[in-house]
């Protein structure tokens, strides 16, 4: 592999792993992803947007604040579809899916 392919994967798993911190954070660990709700996907985009929440989900006080992009709350939205789609896919060793629906498939 070349090395800048390598480098681009690197900082792709980087962002990954960053964006899996935030909705950890942002949902709790032991939230029931299919209870996900309409007020909580908008709440989120508000306070991302803002920049009530940091990129790893962490509070910021208000004099700290720095408003994102709605390209980079947009990236964080699809990260979080996008694993919840392949939750709707991928099947446990006893055949259920790992997830019925995607509760922000719309």
């Amino acid at each position: 592999m070349r090395a800048a392919h390598l480098e681009e994967v690197r900082d792709s798993q980087k962002d990954d792993d960053r964006r899996i911190a935030l909705w950890t954070r942002v949902l709790g660990p032991n939230k029931d992803v299919s209870t996900i709700s309409l007020a909580e996907w908008e709440l989120f985009i508000d306070h991302r947007r803002s920049g009530a929440i940091n990129a790893r989900g962490e509070p910021v006080v208000e004099a700290d604040r720095r408003p994102v992009s709605i390209r980079t709350v947009e990236s964080n939205l699809r990260c979080l579809k996008a694993v919840l789609t392949w939750a709707t896919r991928w099947r446990s060793p006893d055949g259920q899916y790992l997830l019925r629906d995607n509760p922000v498939r719309a």
